[in-house]
């Protein structure tokens, strides 16, 4: 299935998509409350993420430090009815002060990676951010927030994610999230373009 998430930034639904016979599900709405319809509506969801079977969302627009920004969905992978939450990062957590939230990836160490976009000179997040998020929704969770500086033309910027929930693999095979700045002409503000590869 091909999920579609649809208004990020108010009134989110979520349609999912069979490629094979283009069906089309109607919109499943979030519980409401605690989730806000109508001309209230300023959050939503913007990304998703599958991981040991369990399905993350990323979460728009925090206002408070306690928002949440990351959300696990109770409704797991094959989703109908109510489309019901569970909190497992909230903005504070990101140690940004006022982040933008954006991409939400797994890794293939079994980690998310939050993306925060960088909103310029002068804001809360004048640079882009992301944060590594180990052991997603347990009890033993950690999170590192990383900023992106210094992204200038010309220099290629890569990160390994490694994560001590698994012994590393050979470095033949090991994986990592390679965030290649250079290529985007990226100046250290606006979206991560992400992908991962093997090395």
């Amino acid at each position: 299935m091909v999920w579609a998430l649809q208004n990020q930034d108010g009134n989110s639904t979520l349609s999912l998509i069979n490629p094979l016979t283009h069906h089309v599900s109607h919109a499943l709405r979030y519980a409401s409350p605690p989730y806000v319809y109508g001309s209230n509506s300023s959050r939503g969801y913007d990304d998703v993420a599958f991981l040991d079977g369990k399905v993350y969302l990323s979460y728009t627009n925090p206002v408070k430090p306690t928002d949440p920004v990351v959300q696990e969905l109770n409704n797991g992978n094959n989703p109908s009815g109510t489309l019901t939450t569970t909190n497992i990062l909230r903005a504070s957590q990101t140690r940004i002060p006022v982040p933008d939230i954006d991409s939400l990836k797994s890794t293939p160490n079994g980690d998310l990676v939050l993306t925060s976009e960088g909103d310029g000179p002068g804001t809360g997040n004048p640079v882009a951010e992301f944060t590594l998020i180990s052991h997603p929704g347990a009890a033993n969770q950690t999170e590192t927030t990383v900023a992106v500086k210094n992204a200038l033309p010309g220099s290629a910027h890569r990160m390994a994610l490694t994560s001590s929930r698994r012994p590393a693999p050979e470095p033949s095979t090991r994986a990592m999230l390679l965030i290649d700045f250079a290529s985007l002409g990226y100046s250290g503000h606006g979206r991560l373009k992400e992908k991962a590869v093997a090395v």
